[in-house]
């Protein structure tokens, strides 16, 4: 009987989870997927269509240019922000004059609006009054002034960009602490077997950061898929709908045009995604027997 308490007292610990993780995660999860499967809008459900709604979506054009767009940003993302996060965190561990600012400086853009950040970078990647093209043509490299943002091609690599500046400083707090929490042992040992600080770094540091990086990595992953306002503030979609991502399509299609079928559709993608670049990023560093 005595046993028999204890698991309901663990139960009852496990139970206001348990219904927050339904009622917000699995439910919402759920009813999404089955409305993939239906012809519905905000005014009306026709039932359902069964796979008309994917084959309409993976048969668009616009489908497979907003993937590629998503692709780039979170693989950008994943190249810049990890090595970036890391070399910020060794700065940041240094001890030298003016340390503290460095840490308050590098953090303050992840602090502010992702509304404010857009609209600081619209005013200088813009192609027509943005500062980037107009000091390139003052300096007689007017051939080098691009179409940053509203273009077919480098909206994405703009939005890499912009999502790095804002995030870095994040990561690098993030590695910081994990710099903090290495023992010291390790690295008295290997100064006693008279390793140089580079080998300290590639031999003990990075290998004891390990946990650190698969945190951040899948940290970055999804927040790459769910990057949003950057796009919809410097382009909205434009031109013809070429710089869109998943996220932003996905709200067109579900709060503009009010097709919650095809809208449905993408969340779903858009969650498959995630939860396949995660897995792998956990499996390729997972640890392997003897290590």
């Amino acid at each position: 009987m005595y046993l028999f308490s204890k698991r309901w007292i663990k139960a009852s610990f496990i139970f206001p989870v348990f219904i927050i993780f339904f009622f917000y995660t699995l439910f919402p999860l759920v009813e999404t997927i089955i409305t993939s499967f239906k012809s519905e809008t905000f005014f009306q459900d026709n039932g359902f269509v069964y796979l008309d709604n994917w084959k309409s979506m993976l048969q668009d054009e616009i489908f497979h240019k907003l993937i590629w767009n998503t692709v780039i940003v979170v693989i950008g993302e994943l190249v810049l922000l990890l090595p970036l996060g890391l070399l910020l965190g060794f700065l940041l561990n240094a001890r030298f004059k003016g340390n503290t600012f460095v840490k308050v400086s590098t953090f303050i853009p992840y602090l502010l609006s992702g509304v404010m950040i857009a609209i600081i970078w619209l005013f200088i990647l813009d192609p027509g009054i943005g500062l980037i093209n107009a000091g390139l043509t003052r300096i007689g490299l007017s051939s080098w002034a691009l179409e940053w943002i509203g273009g077919v091609h480098f909206t994405p690599y703009s939005v890499v960009v912009v999502d790095t500046w804002k995030t870095v400083g994040f990561y690098g707090l993030l590695f910081l602490t994990g710099l903090k929490m290495l023992p010291k042992d390790s690295f008295e040992a290997a100064v006693i077997d008279g390793a140089t600080r580079v080998q300290q770094t590639f031999y003990i540091t990075i290998p004891l950061l390990k946990e650190t990086i698969k945190v951040c990595a899948v940290m970055i992953v999804i927040n790459a898929f769910n990057s949003f306002q950057t796009v919809l503030i410097l382009t909205n979609g434009g031109p013809n709908n070429q710089s869109h991502l998943l996220t932003t399509y996905l709200y067109r299609l579900t709060f503009t045009q009010f097709d919650f079928g095809k809208g449905s559709v993408l969340a779903t993608i858009l969650f498959v995604f995630v939860m396949a670049f995660s897995i792998l990023i956990l499996v390729f560093s997972r640890k392997r027997v003897g290590e």
